[in-house]
């Protein structure tokens, strides 16, 4: 007996692998808006560049908000149903141990010149020529609609209690990230924090930041679509025993194509994906 016929009927046992995947990505884009007071002589800050994000309420009562945008499209196949997303931040100074943050959907383009600040960087740098401000969406002559950004009124709120590590998660990100994959414009999402308390502004790491721990990235757990025929595992437009012929030969290889579950391993579980397929003719 050929080894073919015995790991077929072993693996119609098996439990058919969860076609599912996992990736994490950094923001394809970032900045943050500095409030600025003109009628105090101020001028427009960002910081593209720098190492850190900001969000809330600073001791002298200005406001920071930041942006970030994922390139979904580029880290996941289109046609993939979108089971969660987690966004993740690690906070690196606050002003007091807990303030709330709420993640709003933007809906408008903005931009990230070429600015950045020194220090702790809360005071921002000088906007550069394409910088999101907190009155432009592209500097200098591109405003928003309403100063200190565009975006959806409704977004999930979570609770940052002090420096550290944080891993948050939603429908409603989910949502976003489904609808950005399905064709939606994807302009990103801007963090909100406490903006009624003087001392509720905190900081948290940038693509930018050295420390690729630090930085706010995003993991997206996903379902891939499903192929095609399956059965028809040659593709030359019929289901029968060549099919068979060229999955073992490609499964006994090890080689990816052979990895019809898409769960990244050629193995057992890949067999009885295939031979469930070929015999329901597709």
């Amino acid at each position: 007996m050929s080894i073919r016929p015995v790991v077929f009927a072993a693996c119609l046992a098996l439990p058919l692998a969860a076609r599912a995947d996992v990736v994490t990505i950094d923001a394809s884009k970032d900045n943050s808006l500095y409030e600025f007071f003109p009628e105090k002589g101020e001028t427009a800050h960002s910081n593209a560049k720098g190492s850190y994000l900001f969000t809330g309420e600073t001791i002298g009562s200005s406001r920071r908000r930041a942006l970030l945008t994922y390139d979904i499209a580029a880290a996941v196949p289109a046609g993939s149903t979108i089971n969660s997303v987690t966004l993740n931040l690690t906070v690196s100074r606050m002003s007091s141990e807990s303030q709330p943050i709420t993640v709003h959907r933007v809906s408008n383009s903005w931009g990230e010149g070429s600015s950045m600040a020194i220090g702790n960087e809360g005071q921002g740098a000088d906007a550069t020529a394409g910088d999101a401000t907190w009155v432009s969406r592209f500097h200098p002559g591109v405003q928003w609609a309403t100063p200190g950004g565009d975006f959806a009124a409704a977004g999930p709120t979570f609770v940052v209690a002090g420096v550290g590590s944080y891993s948050f998660s939603h429908s409603m990100l989910a949502a976003d990230v489904q609808a950005w994959l399905d064709g939606a414009s994807n302009f990103g999402w801007i963090i909100v924090g406490n903006e009624t308390a003087p001392g509720s502004s905190m900081r948290f790491g940038s693509r930018e930041n050295v420390d690729a721990s630090s930085r706010t990235t995003l993991t997206v757990d996903f379902s891939p679509p499903a192929p095609g025929c399956i059965g028809d595992y040659n593709q030359d437009g019929g289901i029968d025993g060549s099919d068979v012929q060229a999955f073992f030969t490609d499964w006994e290889a090890g080689l990816d194509v052979a990895d019809v579950n898409q769960d990244g391993g050629v193995d057992g579980g890949d067999t009885q994906f295939f031979f469930e397929h070929w015999e329901a003719g597709c």
